[in-house]
C-alpha cells in the first residue's frame, strides 16, 4: 500500500529512530563483525595507522548529505573514548551533522556521522574528509556549504577536499575564540577593568552578525580606532 511517504522522508525517519549500541573492545571491534551485526550499514572504517580513526557512517544518511544545504561539523575532546592501558589512542570524537532550514519547524539537524580521530592535523581532517566523499560516491548532491570552527587544520582539509562547498565559521566560536584570546592575552584584571577596551571589544564580536560588507567596514573603521589602551589593543588586533 502506498502511504505516500518518499524515500527521504523514509530515511529522515529512520535516521532519527534509536540505534541499538554495540558493545567492543578499545579496537571498537573488527569490521567485518559489526558489517554483520548491522547489514554492513554502521561501521565503515576502522584503522589505526598510518594514524587512528574510526567513522561510523550509515546508508540511509547519504540522501540526508545530498539534499540538505548546511553540513555542519565539530568535534569534542571531553566525550572521547577511555584511554586502554593508559594510552588515548582517540583525541576526539567529530560529528557530521546535516541542517535543513526549510523543515515544518524551519529548522532540523541530522547527525549522518560520528569519527573518532587520533590527530588534529590537516592530514587526519583530510583522510577524513575523503572517506566522506567517497561514502557519497562522489555525488554531494545539491549545493552547499560547511561550517566549522575556527580550527585551520579542519577549514584547510575541508577546502581541499570539498573545493564545490564554500566553508564557513559559525557565529559561536568565532565570538568564543575572540573572546578566550582577549582574556587570555591582556589578562583578566586589565580586560575587566578598563571600560574602553570592553567597549571597542564588544563592537568588534557584535559586528559579526550584520551583513558581510558591513561587518568588514565596521572591524576595519574598530581596527583603526583602537582603545587609548595600546598595550591591549595593539595584540588584539594583530591576532585578528
Amino acid at each position: 500500500m502506498d502511504t505516500g511517504e518518499t524515500s527521504l522522508k523514509r530515511n529522515f525517519r529512520k535516521i532519527a529512530a534509536p540505534v541499538v549500541a554495540y558493545e567492543c573492545n578499545h579496537h571498537f571491534g573488527s569490521p567485518e563483525l559489526a558489517a554483520s551485526n548491522y547489514s554492513g550499514n554502521i561501521l565503515r572504517l576502522h584503522r589505526l595507522h598510518p594514524r587512528p580513526l574510526m567513522l561510523l557512517f550509515d546508508d540511509k544518511a547519504k540522501d540526508i548529505i545530498r539534499n540538505c544545504k548546511i553540513v555542519v561539523m565539530d568535534g569534542t575532546f571531553e566525550k572521547r573514548p577511555r584511554p586502554h592501558d593508559g594510552q588515548n589512542t582517540y583525541r576526539q570524537v567529530y560529528t557530521i551533522v546535516a541542517v535543513y532550514e526549510e523543515m515544518p519547524t524551519k529548522l532540523q539537524t541530522f547527525v549522518v556521522g560520528i569519527a573518532f580521530m587520533g590527530e588534529q592535523t590537516r592530514e587526519a581532517y583530510e583522510e577524513l574528509f575523503n572517506e566522506l566523499r567517497n561514502l557519497l560516491e562522489n555525488d554531494l548532491g545539491i549545493r552547499k556549504e560547511i561550517r566549522l570552527d575556527h580550527e585551520v587544520a579542519a577549514i584547510n582539509a575541508a577546502s581541499n577536499v570539498f573545493p564545490e562547498w564554500p566553508v564557513k565559521s559559525c557565529y559561536f566560536h568565532y565570538q568564543k575564540n575572540l573572546r578566550e584570546f582577549a582574556q587570555r592575552k591582556t589578562f583578566s584584571t586589565e580586560f575587566a577593568n578598563s571600560d574602553s577596551f570592553q567597549r571597542w571589544f564588544r563592537q568588534i564580536v557584535g559586528a559579526s552578525h550584520l551583513p558581510l560588507p558591513v561587518m568588514t567596514a565596521v572591524i576595519e573603521h574598530l581596527l583603526e580606532n583602537p582603545p587609548p589602551v595600546p598595550h591591549l589593543a595593539n595584540d588584539f588586533a594583530t591576532y585578528y
